[in-house]
C-alpha cells in the first residue's frame, strides 16, 4: 500500500486534481441504503383492545429518533436528512450501482458469493424493511481534505431477519480470498472514475471497536490506501460498522480523503448511535 505522500510537482497541481476527481474518492455512501424503502407498507393491526406489534409509522418514528443529528457534530460539519430519498444502493452512489456490480462479477465469478454477502451486510434496509431513517454529514477540514459520514437505521419484521446478513458476513474479512475480492472490486470502481493511467492501492481489515451499549451483534470493515491520478497521490480511508438492536439494523460509515477523520469523533458518533438504539428499540 502506498504512503500517499505528495511530491513537489504533485503538490503544485494537487488541488485541481483533488477537486476534479474528488467524487471518485468520496466512498462513504457506497452500499448505504437510504430512506423510503418501506413507503406504502400497510400498518400492522393487532386484536381489538390488545396491543399489537409496532406499526411502520411507529418504526419510522423510532428510527428517526436514533439516527445522528446536527447537534451530534462539531462545527463546521454540514448534516442533511436523507429519510425521504429512496435508493437501493444509497444516496449519491456514483461508483457502485447494481449494473456496476453485475458487470464486474461477470468476469470475476469466483467473487460472487463474497461480494453478494458484503453487499447485503452493508445495506441495512435490504430484505423488506418496514421503516428506514438515514442522515449524512460532510466537512472539509483542513482545506483540501474531505470527511463524510452516513448512518442508517432500518427496522425489520424480526430480530432474526435483522441479524441474518451480519451473521453470514462476520467471518468474511478473515478469509484472504474474500479480502482480495473486496479490494479488487473497490479498486476497479474507483479507477472507473479516474483518468487513464491512474493507480489504486488498498488494503482491508477488521478493526477494533469501542464497547457498544447493549453488547449488540456487530460487524465492521476498514479499507485504506491511495488513489494516484496524474502523479498526485491521494490518501483515502473508508470504514463501515453495522450492528443490530432488536428488530433494527444500524449502519455507520465514514470516509476521509487526504487528512484522516479524527478517531475521537468517529468513536463518539458510533457510541452515540449504539446508545440511542438500545434505549429506543429495547
Amino acid at each position: 500500500m502506498g504512503t500517499g505522500t505528495l511530491d513537489e510537482s504533485a503538490t503544485a497541481m494537487g488541488p485541481g486534481i483533488i477537486r476534479r476527481y474528488g467524487s471518485a474518492i468520496a466512498i462513504v455512501v457506497l452500499f448505504i441504503a437510504a430512506g423510503g424503502a418501506a413507503a406504502g407498507i400497510a400498518a400492522f393491526r393487532g386484536p381489538v383492545n390488545q396491543p399489537g406489534p409496532p406499526t411502520p409509522a411507529q418504526d419510522r418514528a423510532t428510527a428517526n429518533s436514533v439516527v445522528l443529528r446536527a447537534s451530534d457534530f462539531p462545527r463546521p460539519w454540514h448534516v442533511s436528512d436523507a429519510r425521504g430519498v429512496a435508493s437501493s444502493y444509497g444516496v449519491g452512489s456514483v461508483l457502485v450501482t447494481p449494473a456496476i456490480v453485475r458487470s464486474w462479477l461477470a468476469s470475476h465469478l469466483a467473487c460472487t458469493t463474497d461480494l453478494n454477502s458484503l453487499s447485503a451486510a452493508l445495506m441495512p434496509s435490504v430484505g423488506g424493511a418496514t421503516a428506514v431513517a438515514s442522515t449524512q454529514a460532510t466537512a472539509v477540514e483542513p482545506p483540501g481534505s474531505s470527511w463524510q459520514i452516513a448512518d442508517t437505521v432500518a427496522f425489520h419484521s424480526s430480530p432474526a431477519q435483522a441479524s441474518t446478513d451480519l451473521t453470514a458476513v462476520r467471518p468474511l474479512i478473515r478469509e484472504p480470498g474474500a479480502r482480495a475480492c473486496i479490494i479488487h472490486f473497490w479498486a476497479a470502481a474507483l479507477l472507473a472514475e479516474l483518468p487513464p493511467g491512474s493507480h489504486v492501492a488498498m488494503t482491508v481489515w477488521q478493526p477494533r471497536l469501542p464497547v457498544l451499549s447493549g453488547n449488540p451483534l456487530v460487524w465492521a470493515m476498514s479499507m485504506s490506501g491511495t488513489a494516484t491520478a496524474r502523479h498526485v497521490a491521494i490518501p483515502i480511508h473508508f470504514e463501515v460498522t453495522s450492528f443490530t438492536a432488536g428488530r433494527a439494523r444500524v449502519s455507520f460509515a465514514a470516509s476521509s480523503k487526504l487528512a484522516p477523520l479524527p478517531a475521537s469523533l468517529d468513536e463518539a458518533l458510533l457510541v452515540t448511535l449504539a446508545t440511542r438504539a438500545e434505549q429506543h428499540t429495547s
